[in-house]
């Protein structure tokens, strides 16, 4: 039997923190305090009712609602690291690292 839930962690792009450089320019928004837990504090048979009233589909939950705080932290780590990822692939001059990713990622070239 599944853990009752008792809390959800929900997105919000209005909520910022900022990180600054030694020169004191902003880097832009931390990804991770977008995200901010709000408490269920009751549900239906088909969703959870926040301490807000708002009904959470549990059959069709959107992107911007993650169950456990270990979610939030995967999708940070995805939006904070991707972009570099694919920059780094975009400059590779080796084949056989490039054959090495493609069978990683199990895609056709």
């Amino acid at each position: 039997m599944a853990d009752k839930i008792t809390s959800v962690w929900m997105f919000d792009q209005n909520r910022r923190k900022y990180e600054y450089d030694e020169t004191g320019r902003s880097r832009g928004p931390i990804y991770l305090h977008h995200w901010y837990e709000v408490d269920i504090i009751s549900e239906t048979s088909r969703s959870w009712v926040t301490k807000w009233g708002d009904k959470i589909s549990k059959k069709n939950q959107p992107s911007y609602i993650c169950n456990t705080y270990s979610e939030v932290l995967d999708k940070a780590f995805i939006n904070d690291n991707r972009y570099k990822v694919s920059e780094e692939v975009n400059r590779i001059k080796d084949a056989n690292l490039l054959r090495k990713i493609i069978e990683l990622l199990d895609i056709t070239p």
